[in-house]
């Protein structure tokens, strides 16, 4: 009824398929025509708000609205800026328990380390500590703040087979150490930046995944401990089974019983012999077998 009842009318083409007519309409008038419908609808509920609530409350009711929807996409917008800071801190925070495992330097204050075992024992390269300011610049072999150094290898992110530091110096404790400590003490320069209630968010969520991670551990432990036990149990066994049927065994061939290994029936055979038990069933057989005429 719309499109038929359009003003301006629209243009349309009437085909038929087997008999069945349908119309053709641009898809640009049908935009069109969608537009002022929605327009008018609009017009209308204004018309109907006016009406109802007067044309100052009319605007009073536009400006609520508005500061509601302004109000909402700041508060998304804080609660997007404040998990993206949670985020960053809580990437640091694990970066820096990462490289505790051999535990954490007590401070790298006052601590300091030459050109040459910066290039040796952090892998910096000359022109890297070249940009570097020495504590000591008058003297001929300087001095650098080992924090310095361990910040320039620590930005340099890619190290020897794209390795970052933390990996590369992982077989040597003492420098995990000092890296830890500068890894923390980065975390809390950027704590000093943003609010409290970020911090303890960071530091919840690293918690968090620490203790899955020590939980998932403790699982694994229990369950190979369980595994464990099973198999001792069935070694147990096994021995006690093997070591009765041994005793059973020397016991019944000392005794002279019936049984008789096969290493025996074996040497009976080829040397012409007869085992007891032979000797026995020939005894007891009421018709005894002839005995075969030799031939020459």
């Amino acid at each position: 009824h719309q499109v038929t009842s359009a003003d301006p009318p629209i243009p349309c083409q009437w085909r038929s398929c087997h008999g069945n007519p349908y119309a053709v309409v641009k898809l640009s008038d049908m935009a069109a025509l969608k537009r002022r419908i929605e327009a008018k609808a609009k017009e209308d509920k204004k018309a109907e708000l006016i009406a109802e609530l007067g044309q100052e409350g009319y605007e009073k009711k536009l400006a609520d609205e508005k500061a509601e929807k302004e109000a909402a996409a700041a508060a998304i917008k804080a609660k997007h800026e404040k998990d993206a800071k949670v985020k960053e801190l809580v990437v640091k925070l694990e970066a820096a328990m990462a490289a505790a495992s051999n535990g954490v330097a007590d401070t790298l204050e006052g601590l300091t380390i030459s050109k040459t075992n910066a290039k040796k024992e952090w892998y910096c390269q000359p022109h890297e500590i070249d940009r570097l300011s020495p504590l000591d610049p008058g003297k001929k072999t300087s001095k650098y703040a080992l924090s310095d150094v361990i910040g320039m290898a620590h930005r340099r992110n890619v190290h020897w087979k794209d390795q970052p530091i933390g990996k590369r110096i992982a077989p040597y404790p003492e420098r995990m150490k000092q890296y830890a400590r500068f890894l923390f003490d980065e975390f809390g320069l950027q704590c000093q930046a943003v609010d409290d209630d970020i911090v303890q968010l960071a530091h919840d969520t690293a918690r968090d995944k620490l203790e899955q991670a020590v939980k998932a551990k403790t699982d694994a432990v229990a369950k190979a401990q369980t595994d464990l036990d099973a198999e001792q149990n069935r070694l147990d066994a096994f021995n006690d089974m093997a070591g009765g049927m041994l005793k059973k065994a020397a016991a019944t061939e000392g005794g002279g019983g019936k049984a008789v290994s096969k290493k025996a029936a074996a040497a009976a055979a080829k040397g012409g012999g007869t085992t007891n038990t032979q000797k026995e069933n020939t005894e007891n057989d009421p018709k005894p077998r002839a005995k075969k005429a030799r031939t020459g």
